[in-house]
């Protein structure tokens, strides 16, 4: 009936004298592959004479009867007018010719008044479809739950490009439906109307969309009597474009989906769907909700009409970047516009300005943080103003109700309460939700991402098909369904003897561990009691400044713990000396086996994520399995979030503690940044989340442990927690080496809630202080005469500009002198005959020496401060020995003297008289001051004696240091003592010298107990058993095959040996057992230290070796499931020999003692092979 022409289209029908006009076809090259929206057809009418005759066409023809590949979309099946072989690629108006040549062919439009015609697909040769969309099929096997997503008003400016976008893409599908929505329903009712004023270019969609008549502007389509009824039409476009490219019927594919719901006006898209089970209903449908949405529009519009607003308020709210005033802005508030821009001018003097570093201010203190802008929406929907609105809609339709809730075979949930309309039934989301598709409008800025953020950690993904990028491609994807995690499901705990998390599966240790406090943790004793009581702590590397100090000091801890516990050094990046040789240190120790397994990243903010990596980098070379961060804001966290996302094969902590914990914090409320970041962190597997400051005991983790924290005070998903972190608690702890004194206030302070502790930022509050620190950061402690002192300092001394603070302490110098002395644990140092001197020159030596020790009492057995007078009188001996004289044997033969320093003292200056009259010369002055502030030597005893000094350098005051050894405090007084102390963590801490083990255990039990209780109502037989903790076996590629027969394991492997890795975990299986951690653990402990696992060697496949019995001695160790294998090493040499059959009786030698003298011999003549596997045990 049509044949190509190269200049229009002939209708070949005997004696047809119909004339049709055709737009030139556009010719696509065959081997381009661009996508080239098909040419505009046209539409044609033609008589059933002209149907009748059939001469043979190329390609394309209409006939009486329909041949359709597949199955016809819709089963449309048009006895009357037909199209054979119909096969349509939505985006390409080519064909290809059985000669195979390109040519360009025209789509016919068949007009057809009948019902099955108003959605029939224009005819089109040869439309391919792809396969099946595995998330529609995964709902037909029930293993994905799917619902519908209406958006409403909102994004008026942009939908009818979304519509445009549709025509173009998918012509074939919707051109007819778009042409008889228009034709029965758009049309008529604006000439029905009689509202001029509001239709000024009419709704005639399918010729704007064509380009038949010229798209009104956007202020046109984005009125309410338009875009209501447009908006509506989009909604249902994308619904059949889904249907289309699916296969499927309005029926087959509401029978995908477990319900629908719209915002809005999008409920009645949602009620449409609903109700249509078949072509011919989703048409009849679709009228019935154009004409409510056209008269809902109208009348909206009519009972608050547009008022025009001065140039300059427009004018304004646009440079204020809300937008042009309007009824509605975000959030919802409705008024009119002029009221609503009024409340907007308000809220600027609110709103914290845009770019406002608030980071040093109090959270609860600061300035909000919010946008502003208002909705492009002329009707204040949702509000008091249209309450009479609904009985002029319903006059309109002529009093009918559109549908029943028998009509509905789907539920279709209400937009505020969510109750099924069917019954009224109030209810929440469904928990077998799986998927929500949103059908638009609006994209990226539509409901469906409010949605997935309301759902986040729901384990509901959102597919928005009105993201061209991703959407259609994600919901039509054949292989692949992507999900989301359900956070109260994926991270919460479980297990009985051991808390089964993330972080016990990763360090293989309940989910407890104690944070890096200086000087707390600088202790070897301290650390390795948390260590021998089975929890993870960070040995603080701030109080090591020389390599051997810090080898010592892990020396130290090896020998007071068990084999194989492993070591985290926790290094200040904001010290760039010590963190460099402590970060290579740390690498060198674990190649030489040490048992180095953590490092620590702390202070001064988070790396760039191109550091990061070569830290990362680093530690992955020398076998560290995972290295923490420590962010204080929002900012911070996302920088972890991108480490993470760099490295994702590399273990990563992140440790959160906001403000409220003890020592120097941020200002950061605890759970803002969380509650925003939460969704981000999760992405990532190879993130942990712990949680600290504030932490006491079971009761108030607990809410974290499980996630209920978010739920109960914040509406929102839960969230749990992978660990949690305890730092101000210990501090009371028998194995602290806090001051029993101290201990003491530390108990007596009484602690606040969460709720109260920013009250420290300006007075005592639950006992605690919030001061600034020699950094100039806030830091919180125990609220005694000195933290009071500085304090106060803080609020004159420190608040005035530098340039100002000489003048004030030299007019106030005498009273703060005498407060440093009364109340500070530094008094000042200049004394002379028993009155203050503002300048240490001013005192003779003997002066100098006598104030050190009377400042310095009682703490000469401590080596710091007796080795500190030891090397004053060494200078003094030095500048004096000379005289009358000349060189004299040093009376100062051991510092051990100085132990009953008062009888040395009168002895020393008796022999030197000559220093009980001099003054102190400059450079001994100097010399003095410098050896004061070395760094290595804890605490010092006094402030420094010049007001220039102090202006500087007295806020350096050591206070964690004075803590832990009261005896070198003034008077031994614990009020003269800074206390770092969380104020919310110190009201837990009520029991002086609890053994840490206790103290954590028992917090331990108490998890425990109640995971019972929650998971498995109490009866421990359900809980499920594994051997150790370990991370998740991961999934192995299908590389090997295997099989069982009887005892015998047979693996078949393809033509390349798959990697050692793969080969092992296939043999061992998914299940945790010592077979597993046998063959796949990289590290096995010998004696002491960590090695690689040898094993792994052992069992490589290889060809032609020999095999032979040989004992293997190791210890399975399931208890320690971060190194639960322990190699038997005592007789290793031993074994070896008898292996070989060689009797000779070796010597004993410690093969790991550098110092052993001792003749290493290498024989040769046994294969290379047996040697290696007999070293390999």
């Amino acid at each position: 009936m049509l044949l190509r022409q190269s200049n229009g289209v002939r209708c070949s029908g005997p004696k047809c004298k119909h004339h049709l006009r055709l737009l030139p076809p556009r010719l696509v090259p065959p081997e381009s592959s661009r996508l080239v929206p098909p040419t505009p057809a046209v539409k044609i009418a033609l008589p059933p004479a002209c149907l009748s005759a059939r001469p043979p066409a190329p390609k394309l023809q209409v006939t009486t009867t329909t041949t359709v590949v597949g199955r016809a979309p819709f089963g449309v099946t048009n006895q009357a007018h037909g199209v054979e072989s119909a096969h349509v690629r939505s985006t390409i108006a080519q064909f290809v010719s059985s000669t195979g040549k390109a040519e360009a062919w025209v789509g016919v439009h068949v007009h057809d008044d009948t019902k099955q015609g108003r959605l029939s697909i224009p005819q089109v040769s040869a439309i391919p479809y792809g396969p099946s969309s595995a998330l529609l099929s995964a709902v037909k096997r029930r293993d994905a739950s799917v619902y519908a997503l209406f958006g409403g008003q909102g994004t008026n400016e942009v939908y009818f490009d979304e519509l445009q976008t549709l025509y173009d893409i998918y012509k074939p599908y919707v051109s007819q439906f778009l042409t008889n929505v228009t034709r029965d329903i758009l049309i008529p009712l604006v000439e029905e109307s009689e509202e001029d004023t509001y239709y000024t270019h009419g709704l005639d969609v399918i010729s704007w969309l064509t380009g038949a008549s010229p798209r009104p502007p956007v202020s046109y389509l984005a009125t309410i009597p338009i875009s209501f009824p447009l908006i509506g039409l989009t909604q249902l476009t994308q619904y059949l474009v889904v249907c289309r490219v699916t296969q499927s019927t309005p029926g087959d594919l509401l029978s995908r989906l477990q319900g629908s719901t719209g915002h809005s006006q999008g409920l009645v898209s949602a009620l449409c769907i609903a109700a249509s089970m078949t072509s011919e209903s989703f048409f009849e449908n679709a009228l019935k909700a154009l004409k409510w949405l056209f008269y809902s529009g109208l009348r909206g519009q009519k009972a608050f009409p547009v008022l025009a607003l001065e140039p300059t308020i427009v004018q304004d709210s646009v440079e204020g970047s809300e937008g042009a005033p309007s009824p509605m802005f975000v959030c919802v508030v409705t008024s009119p516009s002029r009221a609503l821009y009024g409340l907007v001018t308000h809220l600027r003097k609110v709103r914290a300005p845009s770019g406002l570093d608030q980071s040093k201010t109090p959270f609860s203190q600061r300035k909000p943080v919010f946008s502003v802008r208002f909705l492009v929406v002329g009707v204040p929907y949702h509000s008091k103003y249209l309450a009479d609105v609904a009985d002029e809609v319903m006059d309109g339709l002529e009093g009918k109700e559109l549908w029943s809730k028998e009509d509905l075979a789907i539920p279709v949930y209400h937009t505020e309460n969510g109750s099924d309309l069917r019954s009224s039934k109030a209810t929440d989301f469904p928990e077998t939700a799986t998927h929500a598709v949103d059908f638009g409008p609006g994209g990226l800025s539509g409901i469906g991402p409010l949605t997935s953020r309301n759902l986040e950690g729901r384990c509901v993904r959102v597919v928005i098909v009105g993201d061209r990028s991703k959407g259609p491609a994600e919901l039509y994807d054949a292989q692949n369904i992507k999900t989301e995690q359900w956070w109260a499901k994926k991270f919460s705990p479980s297990g009985e003897d051991q808390i089964d998390m993330p972080f016990s599966r990763l360090l293989g240790k309940p989910p407890i561990m104690v944070a890096r406090m200086t000087p707390t943790t600088v202790k070897a004793g301290f650390v390795s009691a948390v260590l021998d009581a089975g929890y993870h702590v960070e040995l603080a590397g701030g109080g090591h400044y020389r390599a051997a100090a810090l080898r010592e000091k892990v020396a130290e801890i090896q020998s007071k713990t068990h084999a194989g516990v492993g070591i985290t050094l926790i290094a200040l990046f904001i010290n760039p000396r010590q963190f460099g040789f402590q970060f290579l240190l740390w690498q060198e120790m674990h190649r030489e086996g040490l048992p180095i397994e953590g490092f620590c990243v702390a202070a001064a903010g988070i790396p760039s994520t191109e550091k990061a990596a070569e830290i990362i980098d680093a530690l992955r070379a020398a076998g560290i399995k995972h290295v923490l961060f420590k962010p204080g804001s929002v900012d911070g966290i996302c920088q972890v979030v991108n480490i993470a996302a760099a490295n994702p094969d590399f273990p990563i902590i992140m440790q959160w503690t906001g403000g409220r914990a003890g020592g120097h914090h941020s200002c950061e409320d605890f759970h803002q940044p969380i509650l925003s970041t939460y969704g981000s962190i999760r992405q990532h597997s190879n993130l942990l989340l712990v949680g600290g400051s504030g932490f006491g005991g079971a009761d108030d983790v607990w809410p974290y442990l499980t996630g209920d924290w978010s739920v109960e005070a914040f509406g929102a998903q839960p969230m749990p927690f992978d660990g949690f972190l305890f730092a101000s608690r210990v501090m009371v702890a028998k194995e602290a080496h806090t001051s029993s004194s101290v201990k003491d206030l530390i108990v007596a302070a009484s602690g606040v809630d969460d709720s109260k502790w920013e009250g420290t930022y300006s007075k005592k509050t639950g006992g605690i202080l919030t001061v600034r620190s020699e950094l100039g950061e806030p830091i919180r402690e125990i609220a005694t005469r000195a933290v009071k002192l500085w304090k106060e300092f803080d609020d004159t001394i420190f608040k005035l500009p530098k340039e100002k603070r000489t003048t004030w302490l030299n007019e106030h110098r005498a009273e703060v002198i005498a407060e440093l002395n009364k109340d500070f644990a530094k008094p000042w140092f200049g004394w002379k005959d028993d009155s203050v001197v503002e300048d240490i020159a001013d005192m003779t030596y003997e002066e100098v020496v006598l104030r050190m020790v009377r400042l310095i009492a009682g703490s000469t057995r401590r080596s710091g401060t007796r080795n500190l007078t030891g090397d004053w009188l060494r200078h003094v001996e030095e500048c004096f020995a000379g005289i009358n004289g000349g060189q004299k044997p040093s009376i100062l033969q051991s510092y051990t003297s100085l132990d009953r320093p008062q009888a040395f003292i009168e002895k020393f200056f008796k022999t030197y008289p000559a220093a009980t009259e001099q003054l102190l010369a400059s450079e001994d002055k100097a010399y003095f001051l410098a050896i004061l502030q070395r760094p290595s030597q804890k605490p010092a005893p006094s402030s420094p004696s010049s007001m220039q000094a102090l202006r500087s350098g007295s806020r350096r005051y050591d206070s964690l240091w004075a803590a832990e050894d009261i005896d070198a405090v003034f008077d031994q007084d614990p009020q003269r003592v800074c206390i770092l102390q969380g104020p919310v963590a110190v009201k837990h801490a009520k029991v002086k010298d609890e053994p840490i083990k206790e103290m954590l255990g028992n917090i331990t039990s108490i998890f425990i107990d109640k995971l019972v209780d929650r998971f498995y109502a109490g009866d421990k037989s359900k809980i499920p058993t594994a051997e150790y903790l370990a991370p998740a076996p991961r999934a192995l590629p299908a590389v090997i095959a295997s099989a069982v027969a009887g005892n015998t394991a047979t693996y078949v492997m393809g033509q390349s040996t798959p990697e050692t890795l793969v080969r092992l975990e296939t043999l061992v299986g998914p299940k945790l057992s010592w077979a597993r951690a046998l063959l796949t653990s990289t590290t096995i402990v010998q004696g002491t230290a960590y090695v690689d696992n040898h094993m792994r060697r052992l069992f490589a496949p290889h060809w032609s070796r020999r095999s032979a019995r040989v004992p293997l001695h190791v210890v399975y160790k399931p208890a320690m499931g971060y190194v639960p294998i322990h190699k038997v090493a005592d007789d290793c040499h031993t074994r070896i020999k008898a292996f070989y059959g060689d009797d000779e009786v070796l010597p004993e030698v410690d093969l790991r003692n550098r110092n052993s003298d001792f003749d290493l011999n290498l024989y040769a003549g046994h294969a290379v092979a047996d040697t290696a596997r007999a070293h390999d045990l």
